[in-house]
């Protein structure tokens, strides 16, 4: 099998349909290290005369030359992604309020040469571009392109819900049945598919891709990208309502998907999905299951856990592997594709009986001994591997050892030698140095000597030997087969609280982000709030995904909240909001920068920490802290108090700015700043031109949607990165941020007249089942929700609450939820119960909530 040598710079500007620009200069020699993209498996040569293998083109000269002898083999939009380099190509992509260009200088210093933008900037010789006028599209021309060179067939799946799931679990149910390229999780959006696409390689023999859209028009040209042969149409529901006229819309742009397919799949018992690719799809094979006994090439019959499965001539009976709802339509659509594809049904019940829910995200967990733990033990192919790489080498404190912990990998298609040869050249690319390695193969494979490998035979072998190997404190990253089981290992490393957890959804952090980004003009900065432990979320691990998402500021409320970020390597400049004198020597150590709101604190800098950045707050309505009317004459008419001094921005704080009612003195209020703090600004630059001017800045969350005239140089987000808008304005789009979760840990029967409870409080009128939770008023879970005034979630039921809160536990009616068991989840508030409707029930505000969540309750991290 001949190694990939990739694309040259020429061959990738008649992909993109881009204009090639080289700055003639000698070009770096390119590292045979891995770098950032979604595999970098070898492949055969290309047709259609792209690509040509090594050592086949003749020689050239000048600027030709350059451009030809750089090959280019890996994609990144991300100037932050580990192992950039020579033979990556960097797409500058422009989005709502930013500008990739912005980051070309970030990933040249990393080593790329090689860039897609809409304009070069200046860099040295040897840089080779790609100009397109918009990138995305650029980058979405090279995957069509790219993908044109395979003439295996090609499964897309879309729909509204599930397609993560059943394209994974159709991957398993092939096995090795086919080797299938496939997204890795979820990356189905215009971004992630070409990326997804890059992957694919010669020595493949089947592609499943997931396609998900948000808006009109964007599923065409996923469908220009994918060219699908074969299509999987799921089901259509509430997801992304939001962004059409109405659900039929929705599902019409969907079905644009298998525009060229040849045929498609689908469940005849959703009707206005089948009504709709009849009457659109009229000469095309349709392909279809039923749960229902409608007419359909897949009968599936259900029995309480027992699914029977009929087809031609072919049936076979297995247990339905998860206590789900959807559990059989997820399998069931995975299954008729497989038996489409030529699987034998007899096949499938081995196959079904391995398949775990896939956990689709990463956990980031606290670990024992204060390490972390990065828990992605669903999967072990390379495909995978690379992404949790790259997000593991943004966790940690600097200086922390990092382990990876893998089993052997599967569904690779290399030869053997060559898949672990290349897994040790990407861990010590990753700042990886030890390897426990599980497995068979692991345990026979040669890695470089720098790389410290511990080798197990099994999984039984490695829990055996974890007391003595040294893990605590470190950060351990776990990737596994799915017949490893590593997930109980990960059981083991993880730090012991009890059985309540809060889970922080980082991709939907990084989303509301890009949102609140997309309403605020180019160049105006953002301040992000992390005070109060990220407002209940955890500061540090909030701190990283905002400084991924390139925030500029954080804002927390006391000093030792800043101490704590620095500790744990955050580098973004921070503001203390409210700077206690006494703390003004610790953050000048640690390069925190202290909210000025009085002349007396104003001197004590000028005369004892000149050299430390301020901020001046001014008070121009909310009474809370802040320069007056007349301080702010004082300083005018004394401009020598300000003289020397390290204005980093000068703001004040909008009182009302979500309340219509008080529209009127919000504006009272932004006319008020940008008088004053206009005056400050010019004063002080008249002073020191040599230096930046300050920033100005006032709009909050909701300030920055209701008044776009008060964003000026930088806008303040809060309680809205975190999933709730005071507002209301962007609540359709945004994500819900923290959901938190108990554990049951007893069940009981109990007769009507019973009291449940402290005080006998919770008096049963009929014979209920209560289940005993492990939350209580000492984990935010607040006492006044007791006696049937709260509600907890399971099963899709609403159960009220049995008399009263405990200090750590509490009692629910769980008597509509008959298989409700012991070491069960049951949800406080998330997917089910809103935020806002907890916060109603407390008669208070989501913040208090969101902060009210005790530290003692684990947090768990979703990327």
């Amino acid at each position: 099998m001949k190694a990939w040598n990739g694309y040259s710079a020429q061959e990738l500007a008649v992909m993109a349909e881009a204009e090639l620009q080289v700055r003639s200069g000698p070009v770096t020699e390119p590292s045979h290290e891995p770098s950032h993209g979604l595999s970098t498996e070898p492949r055969h040569g290309l047709r259609q005369g792209l690509y040509t293998e090594p050592g086949a083109a003749g020689p050239s000269t000048g600027e030709d030359a350059e451009a030809q002898a750089l090959r280019i083999r890996y994609l990144s939009t991300d100037s932050r992604q580990s192992g950039l380099g020579p033979e990556t190509l960097f797409i500058a992509i422009r989005g709502a309020g930013r500008d990739g260009t912005q980051f070309i200088r970030d990933a040249w210093a990393r080593g790329v040469r090689c860039f897609m933008c809409a304009q070069a900037p200046e860099l040295p010789a040897g840089a080779i571009f790609l100009i397109h006028p918009d990138p995305l599209r650029g980058l979405q021309s090279l995957a069509a392109a790219h993908r044109r060179q395979f003439e295996y067939p090609v499964l897309a799946i879309t729909g509204s819900n599930g397609k993560t799931i059943v394209k994974e679990w159709l991957s398993s149910l092939l096995g090795s049945h086919k080797l299938v390229v496939r997204n890795p999780r979820s990356y189905n959006s215009q971004i992630g598919v070409p990326l997804s696409l890059w992957a694919m390689r010669s020595w493949h023999e089947l592609g499943v891709f997931e396609a998900g859209i948000s808006l009109p028009a964007e599923m065409e040209r996923l469908e220009r990208m994918i060219q699908p042969r074969i299509g999987l149409m799921l089901n259509i529901g509430p997801p992304h309502d939001q962004g059409f006229g109405s659900r039929e819309e929705k599902l019409e742009e969907k079905l644009k998907l298998f525009e060229h397919c040849e045929s498609i799949l689908y469940c005849a018992d959703h009707i206005d999905i089948q009504k709709a690719l009849t009457r659109r799809f009229p000469h095309k094979k349709l392909f279809s299951w039923s749960l229902q006994g409608r007419n359909a090439d897949v009968q599936g019959h259900l029995n309480q856990d027992m699914l029977s499965v009929e087809y031609s001539e072919q049936s076979f009976s297995c247990r339905l592997p998860f206590d789900d709802p959807f559990c059989a339509e997820n399998l069931l659509q995975a299954v008729t594709a497989a038996l489409f594809l030529g699987m034998e049904a007899e096949q499938l019940p081995a196959r079904i009986a391995q398949l775990s829910q896939p956990e689709l995200r990463m956990k980031v967990q606290q670990a024992q001994g204060g390490g972390v733990l990065i828990n992605d033990a669903y999967s072990s192919d390379l495909g995978s591997l690379e992404p949790a790489l790259t997000f593991a080498a943004r966790q940690g404190a600097p200086g922390m050892q990092r382990i990876a912990l893998l089993s052997d990998i599967e569904q690779s298609g290399l030869p053997e030698s060559e898949r672990y040869a290349r897994l040790g050249q990407w861990l010590l690319g990753n700042a990886y140095s030890r390897l426990l390695a599980v497995g068979p193969e692991m345990s026979r494979a040669n890695f470089p000597k720098d790389l410290q490998v511990q080798r197990f035979e099994d999984t039984a072998s490695l829990i055996r030997a974890l007391p003595v190997l040294n893990l605590e404190g470190h950060l351990i990253l776990i990737k596994g087969a799915r017949r490893f089981k590593l997930e109980q290992v990960a059981d083991m490393l993880v730090e012991k609280v009890h059985g309540t957890r809060l889970e922080i959804d980082l991709e939907a952090l990084a989303h509301n982000l890009a949102l609140y980004r997309s309403h605020i003009g180019p160049g105006v900065r953002i301040m992000v709030m992390v005070k109060a432990l990220g407002y209940g979320s955890g500061d540090a691990e909030i701190a990283r995904v905002l400084a991924y998402g390139r925030a500029d500021y954080l804002g927390v409320a006391y000093a030792d909240e800043g101490v704590s970020l620095r500790q744990a390597g955050i580098s973004l400049p921070i503001v203390v909001l409210n700077a206690a004198v006494e703390s003004f020597r610790v953050m000048e150590r640690f390069r925190l920068e202290p909210e000025i709101y009085s002349l007396e604190l104003l001197d004590l800098v000028r005369t004892a920490f000149p050299h430390m950045a301020i901020h001046l707050k001014l008070d121009t309505g909310m009474h809370r802290l802040g320069l007056n009317e007349n301080d702010v004459t004082t300083l005018i008419e004394q401009p020598e108090r300000l003289r020397g001094l390290r204005l980093a921005s000068v703001f004040s704080h909008l009182a009302a700015s979500e309340d219509p009612a008080n529209d009127a003195f919000s504006r009272d209020q932004i006319a008020r700043f940008k008088e004053w703090a206009g005056s400050l600004k010019a004063l002080w630059c008249a002073m020191h031109p040599q230096w930046d001017a300050p920033l100005l800045h006032m709009s909050n969350s909701a300030g920055m949607l209701r008044f776009p005239e008060a964003a000026l140089d930088m806008v303040r987000l809060g309680i809205g990165l975190y999933g709730h808008d005071p507002s209301g304005i962007l609540s359709p789009q945004l994500r819900a941020v923290s959901r938190l979760m108990s554990t049951v840990v007893q069940i009981a029967e109990h007769r009507a007249g019973e009291c449940i409870g402290y005080g006998r409080a919770g008096l049963l009128e009929r014979d209920t089942r209560v289940a005993t939770l492990s939350i209580g008023y000492a984990d935010g879970f607040r006492r006044s929700l007791g006696k049937g005034v709260g509600r907890v979630a399971a099963q899709g039921q609403l159960l009220p609450v049995i008399g009263q809160v405990c200090m750590d536990m509490c009692m629910v009616d769980a008597t509509a939820v008959p298989a409700l068991r012991v070491g069960d989840s049951v949800e406080i508030y998330g997917d089910q119960i809103s935020l806002e409707e907890l916060a109603r029930c407390l008669n208070t505000i989501p913040y208090e909530v969101l902060t009210g969540v005790s530290s003692r309750v684990k947090r768990v991290y979703l990327a």
